[in-house]
């Protein structure tokens, strides 16, 4: 099985930034569409969505509630690297025989398959940026 044959292309690149208004100023001059903002409270973020064209995204994301995990990781990353990419999540087909061959190629899998906490009909899995060379992946369905 190919990965490859399984990927529909860029659901969203995820940019770690420190001063979200900022960000999207700056981001809504180069002409892009903000299509949300959105706190994440769960995870001690603030986030904001942009289109980026063919049904994928720019979010820019920043900790603001930095006892939680994520928020400390992003707090992390910032401190360690200044702002920049983050992540890249790839929508998928069958995500299952995707985590099945990341796992046969040894991958470090941070989170197994499981249900999108703000819709359960997607699914997702995270690769630790140990085996991506410094930026999170996330596979996502739908």
């Amino acid at each position: 099985m190919s990965v490859v044959e399984q990927m529909k292309g860029i659901h969203v690149v995820v940019v770690a930034v420190n001063n979200l208004d900022e960000a999207i100023e700056a981001y809504q001059k180069l002409g892009f569409e903000l299509l949300n903002r959105t706190p994440r409270e769960k995870w001690g973020l603030d986030a904001a969505q942009f289109n980026a064209g063919g049904g994928s995204m720019i979010e820019l994301l920043t900790p603001v509630a930095e006892d939680k995990p994520v928020a400390q990781a992003v707090r992390k990353f910032l401190d360690k690297n200044g702002e920049g990419v983050y992540e890249v999540a790839i929508q998928v087909g069958d995500l299952d025989a995707v985590h099945r061959h990341v796992k046969e190629k040894g991958a470090r899998i941070i989170a197994e398959p499981h249900p999108l906490p703000s819709n359960p009909a997607r699914k997702v899995m995270w690769i630790s940026p140990k085996s991506t060379h410094g930026v999170f992946l996330e596979f996502i369905t739908g």
